[in-house]
């Protein structure tokens, strides 16, 4: 998966931004540092305004901890499983040729319910 690049003041806004809008709370910047420190993700967040990178799996497991912490969410998150197999099997050859006809059918599977996009061809 990619990265997103965000201002450190982008961070705050961003992540704010979507979990008021899934549990329909405002959360200020002091609010969502305490939260970020309490899971372990300060480091995320420096004091001073820099431009930063955050994995997008990093940004999501935040974002399902946040949720959690407003009681919107489970207590563990689980990443999508045809990702966290593809990052566990990638750099050997032989697994990765046992998991292509799998992964194929599971996208083609999730294509034709509509859960997925194009994007996801990426990853084969």
């Amino acid at each position: 998966m990619g990265a997103i690049w965000f201002r450190t003041r982008e961070f705050g806004g961003v992540l704010s931004e979507k979990a008021g809008y899934k549990s329909g709370l405002a959360l200020d910047e002091a609010r969502l540092r305490g939260l970020l420190e309490d899971g372990g993700y300060s480091e995320l967040w420096p004091i001073e305004d820099t431009l930063m990178r955050v994995r997008s799996e990093v940004f999501e497991e935040i974002f399902a901890y946040v949720l959690y912490r407003l009681g919107m969410g489970p207590a563990t998150y689980e990443p999508a499983p045809l990702i966290a197999v593809w990052h566990d099997i990638k750099g050997d050859p032989a697994r990765r040729e046992f998991f292509k006809p799998v992964g194929e059918a599971f996208i083609a599977w999730l294509r034709a319910r509509d859960f997925v996009c194009e994007g996801v061809r990426g990853i084969m």
